[in-house]
């Protein structure tokens, strides 16, 4: 039994030896790894338009990879987790690192609810990663524990009042009818739910605007106002 017991102290250190983890992550954008610990994200437009690539700095175990070895890592981005499969272009050495981009963008919308508010412009989210498996070495069960988990702020860089387009009003902001937008010049206003969804879209405005809100359902909207490299974003709710 004591032999038994020592076998497996000694697989479950061997294990651990060849493991893989996440020692960082970034936010990836154009080629361009920026880390998450130290540099708030931040993004233009609304908030149902901000959106993210996760990138991933990834320490080998103690034992070589081949090019060509398949690594599946999950992330848990604001408790929605998914799993991703990366192939090694090179060989990994023992010990080195490779930094390898999540394969999908995600928009932080679909996760609002799971964001803490910090002001009107900003709200904090928390990523987490870990490596599952490789093609050689299998699945390495570490289950929930995740390698790395980075808090960041997610910071709208927009004006919210730009000046260019401080004389347009936007009024009622409890909408029953129309909603009226007054002052606008060669802009593109563009009305959302907070899903995302575009419920309607007027291009190359000037003058006064009238939209007829009657047929939407009760609840927030966000008004997108745009004129040549400026935007105004307002809140509206409709009753």
């Amino acid at each position: 039994m004591k032999k038994l017991v020592l076998l497996i102290s000694v697989l479950a250190c061997y294990c651990a030896a060849q493991a893989q983890v996440v020692t960082k992550i970034y936010q990836y954008k154009s080629g361009t790894y920026t880390d998450l610990e130290t540099t708030d994200y931040q993004y233009k437009g609304a908030w149902y338009e901000a959106n993210i690539r996760f990138g991933f700095e990834i320490q080998n175990g103690s034992t070589a990879l081949p090019a060509g070895e398949k690594i599946i890592v999950k992330l848990n981005p604001f408790n929605d987790p998914d799993e991703y499969e990366y192939t090694l272009n090179a060989a990994l050495g023992a010990g080195e690192t490779v930094k390898l981009n999540e394969l999908t963008t995600f928009a932080f919308g679909n996760y609002d609810n799971a964001l803490r508010v910090i002001d009107e412009r900003t709200k904090e989210g928390t990523v987490c990663a870990t490596v599952l498996s490789t093609t050689t070495l299998g699945d390495l069960s570490k289950g929930n524990n995740s390698d790395k988990c980075v808090t960041f702020k997610i910071i709208n860089a927009t004006a919210i009042d730009d000046a260019t387009l401080s004389n347009v009003t936007i009024y009622p902001t409890m909408v029953s009818d129309n909603l009226n937008i007054n002052n606008v010049e060669n802009a593109n206003i563009s009305v959302y739910a907070l899903n995302g969804q575009l419920i309607n879209k007027v291009e190359n405005a000037n003058g006064n605007v009238s939209i007829d809100m009657s047929n939407c359902a009760a609840g927030m909207y966000m008004v997108k106002i745009q004129s040549d490299n400026n935007v105004r974003i307002e809140k509206i709710q409709v009753r």
